[in-house]
C-alpha cells in the first residue's frame, strides 16, 4: 500500500512538472507573439504600374467593359487602400510626368519595330537565297539546312527582342509608393518615385523631380 501511495505520489509531481512547463512555454509563445506584433513596420514600400497609380490619383477611370480592368478590379479590391494628399497643382506634375514617359515608351516600340522589321527582311532574303541553293543542289547540303534553321532562330529572337527591351523599360520606370502605416491600418503615402527619380514628397509638398 505504502508503494502504491508513492508510485501515484510520484506520478502526481511529475504531472505538476509538465504542467509548470507547458504554463512556461505558453507565457513564452504570448510574449513572442507580442513583440512580433510590436515589430510590425510602420512604413513600407509598394510597387505599382504607371496607370494603376493614374487610377489611384483619379488621372484616370478604367474601362468597366475591359476584360483587364475587370481583372485589374479584381487584384485592386484585396489590395491595400492608399491615401495620397495631393494639390491639383502636384497632380497637374505627376501627369505630365507619366505622359512624358508613356512618349518616350512609344519612341523606344516604334525603333525597335523599325529595326526589327529590318532585321527580319534581311533575314527573309537571305532564307530565300538558301531555299535558291537548296533547289539547284542535287546534293543534300548539311550547311544549308543549318543555316536556315540559324535565320528562323534569328528572327524569333528579333521579335522577343522587341517584348523583352520593352518589358525592362516598364521594369525600369515602375512606380513606387513610399508609405506609413497608422494605427488603424491607414496607408498614407509619403513618396512617390518613377523609376530612379523621386516624382513627389510629401513631407515637403513640392515636386522633387520630373521628367
Amino acid at each position: 500500500m505504502k508503494k502504491d501511495f508513492q508510485k501515484v505520489s510520484g506520478l502526481l509531481s511529475k504531472v505538476a512538472l509538465v504542467l509548470v512547463t507547458l504554463s512556461a512555454a505558453t507565457g513564452s509563445f504570448a510574449n513572442e507573439a507580442q513583440g512580433l506584433q510590436a515589430e510590425v513596420p510602420a512604413q513600407g514600400r509598394a510597387s505599382l504600374t504607371v496607370e494603376d497609380l493614374q487610377t489611384l490619383l483619379g488621372l484616370k477611370t478604367r474601362d468597366p467593359s475591359s476584360q483587364v480592368a475587370v481583372q485589374e478590379q479584381d487584384v485592386l479590391a484585396t489590395a491595400p487602400i492608399f491615401q495620397v494628399k495631393m494639390s491639383a497643382a502636384e497632380k497637374a506634375l505627376v501627369s505630365k510626368a507619366i505622359n512624358s514617359l508613356k512618349m518616350e515608351r512609344v519612341k523606344l516600340a516604334k525603333k525597335l519595330e523599325q529595326e526589327k522589321a529590318s532585321k527580319v527582311n534581311e533575314l527573309r532574303a537571305e532564307r530565300r537565297a538558301i531555299q535558291i541553293s537548296r533547289t539547284h543542289s542535287t546534293d543534300k547540303n548539311a550547311s544549308l539546312s543549318q543555316n536556315l534553321f540559324s535565320s528562323l532562330l534569328a528572327e524569333a529572337n528579333a521579335e522577343a527582342g522587341v517584348e523583352s527591351a520593352l518589358s525592362d523599360f516598364d521594369q525600369n520606370n515602375s512606380v513606387e509608393l513610399q508609405f506609413a502605416v497608422s494605427a488603424d491600418g491607414t496607408r498614407s503615402v509619403l513618396a512617390i518615385k518613377l523609376g530612379s527619380k523621386m516624382l513627389w514628397n510629401g513631407d515637403s509638398n513640392s515636386m522633387l523631380a520630373s521628367r
